[in-house]
């Protein structure tokens, strides 16, 4: 890229393209006038210096210098046709800048919305939102045991070390999280109240080592979405159970296709 330092590097390089179109364009007019007018040179001009110098004049332009000629004019088209940003006095690219696509956390329903345990007429889970019952209800002390849900949230299932609901969970309305200081969060923020426990968790999920992603790693040639804890694992409930990944690897030196 051409660095220029503003305004007066612009006006000092347009003087000198019509500097150099001006001399290739009198060279130009100089070769013709020569071509046409040699006859008449000779007619009208006894002196034999200045048949001399015209001659000369038309080997110099004729012949040697025919490429300098060539090479000054290319000079001056591309320097007068050269974009200068005047703003900041700095020749303009002309490659498109590469584009950078987005890389965000995806927010899973659950965060915002309970199921119901129902599907509507298209076969999809009916949800709710958390406010459908909340807004209806004062808020009340938090339970510490599971067992103490009678009405809402029955059945829940929680496995979670000693915490307790307030532990995460903040008293009010709407449904809110908390941090440790006791800053209280929207519950789309659950991601940085589980980073305050599983730390090695959460340095890993920066670098991408932990909860996948679907998208591209190099975002210059599309996007990223990347998981959420609760995306894989209950909040209420995080240990996930051991699976078995299917279909088995295949072996070419196993006749049953793959390993025992």
């Amino acid at each position: 890229m051409t660095h220029c330092r503003g305004p007066a590097h612009t006006r000092r390089t347009v003087w000198l393209s019509t500097v150099y179109l001006s001399a290739v364009w009198l060279g130009a007019v100089w070769l013709g006038a020569v071509r046409l007018g040699r006859r008449w040179v000779r007619t009208i001009c006894l002196d034999t210096r200045w048949l001399r110098t015209i001659e000369l004049g038309t080997v110099w332009l004729r012949a040697e210098n025919r490429n300098w000629c060539k090479l000054m004019l290319t000079f001056a088209v591309v320097v007068a046709c050269g974009k200068v940003e005047p703003s900041r006095g700095r020749a303009v690219q002309t490659q498109a800048p590469a584009t950078t696509y987005t890389s965000v956390v995806h927010q899973p329903a659950r965060l915002s919305s309970v199921d119901v345990g129902a599907d509507n007429q298209s076969g999809d889970a009916i949800r709710v939102r958390c406010e459908t019952c909340h807004a209806l209800r004062k808020p009340s002390a938090l339970p510490s045991r599971m067992d103490a849900l009678k009405e809402f949230h029955t059945g829940l299932t929680f496995a979670h070390g000693t915490i307790e609901c307030s532990s995460c969970h903040a008293v009010g309305q709407p449904p809110r999280l908390h941090l440790a200081s006791g800053e209280e969060l929207p519950m789309t923020e659950a991601l940085r109240v589980c980073s305050q426990c599983h730390g090695p968790q959460f340095r890993d999920f920066e670098h991408g080592a932990h909860g996948g992603m679907t998208g591209y790693w190099d975002t210059s040639r599309g996007p990223r979405v990347r998981n959420h804890c609760i995306d894989c694992h209950d909040p209420h409930s995080p240990k996930i159970s051991p699976v078995v990944p299917l279909p088995r690897p295949r072996d070419r030196f196993f006749s049953n296709g793959g390993h025992r």
